[in-house]
């Protein structure tokens, strides 16, 4: 095989294993997969997630520039139909996770933060709001499927970014 064949192929493979890597994000890269079973969500008390859910809301806190909102869990079941895994109270400000329904859904710590930096995107917004003297109830019903792609595009891109730090750094 000539050089250039070689080199043709590595560039492939390079590009092929960043996609996988930036894309899919660290649950499909090797990393990711060494540590799955330390990341189930089912292998974590509440209490032992605190330290992990008060990481991420600081660092995201710092982030926006805004003060750190209150979170608990909670059962969120409403429903046969319906079954929420999180959501953002704005009469008082909090967000809300449904540790329970993650754990059914064998989910992972990453599920987990990916719920709460979604929701934490919408107190985001509704401080945005608030400061505009905006009705945050009215304005995000009025634009319901907006508020709800921007907080999953947002936040999922925060959760990536933030889960990629603390796994590299042995905090996950």
């Amino acid at each position: 095989m000539e050089l250039h064949n070689i080199i043709g192929i590595l560039l492939v493979v390079i590009v092929l294993c960043y996609f996988v890597y930036d894309v899919y994000g660290m649950r499909h890269t090797f990393g990711y997969l060494i540590n799955n079973d330390k990341l189930m969500l089912s292998e974590y008390t509440k209490t032992q997630l605190k330290p992990i859910v008060d990481m991420f809301l600081n660092d995201l806190c710092l982030k926006y520039g805004v003060p750190v909102p209150k979170y608990q869990y909670s059962n969120l079941t409403k429903n046969d139909d319906v079954q929420a895994v999180g959501e953002y109270l704005h009469q008082t400000k909090m967000i809300l996770i449904d540790y329970d329904e993650i754990v059914k859904l064998d989910g992972d710590v990453g599920i987990l933060t990916n719920v709460l930096c979604h929701e934490f995107i919408h107190y985001v917004d509704h401080l945005d709001l608030e400061s505009q003297g905006k009705d945050f109830n009215e304005v995000y019903g009025n634009r319901k499927d907006f508020y709800e792609t921007r907080a999953t595009d947002i936040g999922g891109k925060d959760n990536q970014i933030l889960l990629k730090k603390y796994i590299k750094n042995g905090e996950l």
